[in-house]
């Protein structure tokens, strides 16, 4: 009778032990799946110039919106002044601040997803 009560407790111990690790890799692969990849960020950003996709991927749905209306106002610019010839200089500062602008979204989406991940990971981490 003692037997079958400790196979009982031992069975018990297993069980427990294997929830314990499953819970353990759901833990895991929830914090890998929330992270976000900063070379596809980069990509997304580098892919269309001044859309800032890369933003867009990692959330910061305001920096998005800043950076492509920023795109959106040099476009707008550089088209309006296209066929007059007295603006050459605007045309060419607008399409200057537009290439920093997509430039700067590239590094500044890649530099975002992984702050973004390590302040995971700390809060992961911390619990």
């Amino acid at each position: 009778m003692l037997s079958k009560k400790e196979n009982r407790l031992g069975n018990l111990e297993k069980s427990f032990s294997l929830n314990t690790e499953t819970l353990e890799q759901t833990k895991i692969f929830a914090q890998i799946k929330s992270e976000k990849d900063p070379f596809l960020a980069g990509t997304l950003s580098f892919i269309v110039p001044g859309a800032a996709l890369g933003q867009l991927y990692n959330g910061q749905y305001l920096n998005w919106g800043i950076r492509l209306g920023i795109s959106a106002a040099c476009f707008g610019i550089s088209y309006a002044l296209s066929n007059s010839k007295k603006a050459p200089g605007i045309i060419a500062v607008a399409l200057l601040v537009y290439a920093v602008n997509w430039v700067s979204s590239i590094f500044d989406a890649s530099n975002s997803a992984e702050k973004m991940n390590l302040r995971e990971r700390y809060r992961v981490r911390k619990k």
